[in-house]
């Protein structure tokens, strides 16, 4: 989809926590699609939506191949 013009640049979904932490699935996962998605971003985005409300019920990190960060919920804002 890439030579289309479209570009992936990160995943949401949904947990059944009320304040939610990626799953090792979710890790690796991502891992794996920065790995071998062709683009030239120097990470991609995960939200997740948990069952909290805001701030606490929002996970945002940012993921490479070999690392990734949580994003403090003051800069989700």
């Amino acid at each position: 989809m890439h030579k289309s013009g479209l570009h992936y640049f990160g995943d949401w979904h949904t947990h059944p926590q009320s304040v939610p932490t990626p799953s090792g699935t979710d890790l690796s996962s991502m891992a794996d699609l920065f790995s071998r998605s062709k683009h030239e971003l120097i990470a991609f985005l995960m939200v997740i939506v948990g069952t909290e409300g805001f701030p606490d019920g929002l996970h945002v990190s940012v993921h490479e191949a070999n690392a990734w960060s949580k994003l403090p919920s003051e800069l989700a804002q």
